[in-house]
């Protein structure tokens, strides 16, 4: 609610300023501009593919728990105290390394979009006020549906901004959008 006021606070001072100019808004929705960039695309591509990755070696492990905890229900009646006490210790072992990778993989993901998501902010934000001034905006906001009721399509400079982005960082030989 607070953002939403703030908004409508900015908008009505903008426009009693600028009463006898004409203002041009422009709007970005951050997240398709970077993601839609041949390099966010393919940045992207590579957390996900790591995630994957952590993802396959903790189903693995999974795998193998689920082994030790079958063989213990299938064998524990036969099994010596030490060997169903070693079993257990296994289990429990397997058990907490799944935990701490799951945690691992988690808090690594996070980090790696963060970073991604900073370095790719450092390189398009000078591109909106590049973009702004070529084409006259007197204002570009972030898209944000949850603050904006409604908005003309016409004022979403986002496939703009990522036509610009791919001509100012070329990524990986990929042609230019023009």
């Amino acid at each position: 609610m607070r953002k939403k006021s703030l908004l409508f606070f900015f908008l009505v001072l903008l426009f009693s300023s600028f009463t006898f100019s004409q203002v041009k808004i422009g709007l970005v929705n951050a997240n398709r501009a970077v993601l839609g960039t041949d390099e966010g695309k393919a940045e992207m591509k590579k957390i996900n593919e790591w995630a994957k990755a952590q993802d396959e070696k903790i189903r693995n492990m999974q795998q193998k728990l689920q082994a030790k905890k079958d063989q213990f229900a299938k064998q524990q009646n036969i099994l010596s105290d030490s060997k169903k006490e070693a079993l257990l210790k296994e289990i429990d072992d397997l058990s907490t390394r799944i935990k701490r990778a799951a945690e691992d993989a988690k808090k690594n993901y996070q980090m790696k979009l963060s970073e991604f998501g900073n370095k790719m902010d450092k390189k398009i934000t000078p591109l909106f006020k590049k973009y702004a001034k070529e084409h006259g905006y007197t204002v570009i906001l972030y898209l944000d549906p949850r603050t904006i009721a409604y908005f003309d399509p016409s004022v979403d400079i986002t496939d703009e901004i990522i036509k610009l982005y791919n001509k100012t960082y070329p990524y990986g030989g990929a042609k230019t959008n023009k």
